[in-house]
């Protein structure tokens, strides 16, 4: 769980507590980065899209430093 202190410092543009929510949150980022193809064999080939990592993450940090409210009791 990300601790109230680091989601405020965020907000604020604090590298280091941006970075450990993206931490926090990257497995998620990762598993709705997922894609397929099917190869010459017709078999599923699964992989990590990095551009839509990268998108996710961007995303992510915007909506904090954008739009997330400090004032909101967080606990």
């Amino acid at each position: 769980m990300i601790k109230a202190d680091t989601i405020r410092a965020a907000v604020n543009r604090d590298e280091e507590s941006l970075s450990e929510i993206i931490e926090h949150y990257r497995p998620y980022i990762r598993m709705y980065s997922r894609r397929w193809f099917v190869d010459y064999l017709g078999e599923k080939i699964y992989f990590i899209d990095e551009e839509m990592v990268k998108e996710l993450e961007a995303k992510l940090i915007y909506e904090i430093i954008s739009n997330f409210d400090p004032d909101m009791p967080l606990e």
